[in-house]
């Protein structure tokens, strides 16, 4: 059996004075604490999480290696295409599509591993709402189970470039809008 640790955040006002951790905190924590990698998975990104996009630009400025691995990219918001375009052209910055060719499925995931040591794991998208106003849960989570986490990553994007499922890693040049 895996070793975790692991504790609750959530955003919403019914939950929020609670005593339970904010998921918008536990993200910028973990951003904050990242030595080498960042992995995420995620469904849908919007223009008021930009901050968090400029955030894993520094870090990927730094040096740190950061994977983002979004659904279809193309239905992101204009003002996400533009930074995750800006993204693409640094150097430890890979940016995946999750967009299969017979427009069959979807990435639903909301998953941050930082270092494959800690991670969150919920329901929240990389929005406004996700972070702050709907009444979304997760665990923040620390120990050997993190580390299946990445693998879990890592193999999405091995196997769906294998399946058509994953485009990736895009260049600056593969997200200019026509």
């Amino acid at each position: 059996m895996k070793n975790a640790t692991g504790r609750v955040i959530v955003t919403g006002p019914a939950w929020m004075g609670s005593g339970i951790g904010s998921i918008e905190s536990a993200v910028d924590s973990l951003l904050r604490q990242v030595h080498e990698e960042v992995l995420i998975a995620v469904y849908s990104i919007s223009r008021n999480a930009i901050p968090v996009l400029d955030r894993l630009g520094e870090l990927a400025q730094t040096g740190v290696r950061v994977t983002l691995v979004v659904n279809q990219i193309a239905r992101q918001p204009g003002p996400v295409r533009a930074r995750l375009r800006d993204l693409a052209g640094l150097g430890c910055f890979a940016l995946y599509d999750f967009a299969p060719a017979d427009g069959a499925g979807f990435l639903h995931s909301k998953v941050l591993v930082v270092d494959r040591e800690k991670a969150i794991v919920g329901s929240s998208n990389l929005s406004w709402r996700g972070l702050v106003a709907n009444h979304e849960l997760g665990v923040m989570l620390e120990g050997d189970i993190v580390a299946d986490l990445a693998k879990a990553i890592d193999s999405l994007i091995v196997a769906g470039q294998e399946r058509g499922l994953v485009c990736g890693p895009l260049g600056a040049d593969a997200l200019i809008d026509p």
